[in-house]
């Protein structure tokens, strides 16, 4: 019996190495299976790091009030305003513009310009400012669509011709009642906008 006795301790012994060897490989091949799927999380948050950072970013933006649709790409936008139908090219400096509800009177149709960002910096140039004609947020004046032949420019009348389209016109009128502000230096941006949007008016369209 004592012998038999020795044998089951020897075999307890080995037993027990045995399970300590296979706890230790079971260890080893966890550990080599984490550290291995760790470098290759490593390797593709870097690739994707460098991806991210080489390649061209491009910048869409659309926003949409009333009928007037922005298109911003880079540094031009496409201003549309479905409710005189037209388009116009312009810097992303304005591709803010806001417009108040189109007036008609004849054969014209108008809507008052201006910014939020101008809204933004005097609450006096807001679209709930009108001018003397009635029209309110027009900050940067008013754009006016006719149809057939410019009667402008007209002697001691403010209004610019744009363009004389084949059916329509497109004219500008300037803030009625000057500037929305009192302060001089969103002056300065309002008169600056107003260069800008005259100039920009210059590549108007006939949408339909």
């Amino acid at each position: 019996m004592g012998k038999l006795h020795k044998n089951f301790d020897g075999f307890g012994t080995v037993e027990t190495i045995l399970i300590v060897v296979i706890v230790i490989a079971v260890g080893l091949v966890g550990w080599y299976v984490y550290k291995s799927l760790k470098n290759t999380n490593n390797t593709y948050n870097a690739a994707t790091s460098i991806n991210t950072s080489n390649s061209p970013k491009f910048v869409k933006l659309t926003k949409k009030s009333s009928s007037l649709t922005t298109s911003n790409t880079s540094s031009t936008a496409t201003i549309k305003i479905a409710a005189l139908g037209i388009q116009f090219s312009a810097p992303s400096s304005i591709n803010d513009l806001t417009f108040t509800t189109p007036s008609t009177s004849g054969n014209e149709v108008r809507v008052g310009i201006s910014t939020a960002s101008i809204a933004n910096l005097d609450a006096a140039c807001s679209a709930t400012a009108p001018n003397v004609t009635g029209l309110t947020g027009s900050a940067l004046g008013t754009i006016i669509k006719g149809t057939g032949t410019s009667p402008y420019p007209a002697p001691g009348d403010p209004n610019v011709l744009i363009k004389q389209l084949p059916s329509i016109y497109v004219a500008y009128e300037p803030p009625q009642m000057g500037y929305c502000s009192t302060d001089g230096s969103v002056d300065n941006t309002i008169q600056a906008d107003i260069n800008t949007l005259k100039t920009a008016l210059a590549s108007v369209q006939q949408l339909y």
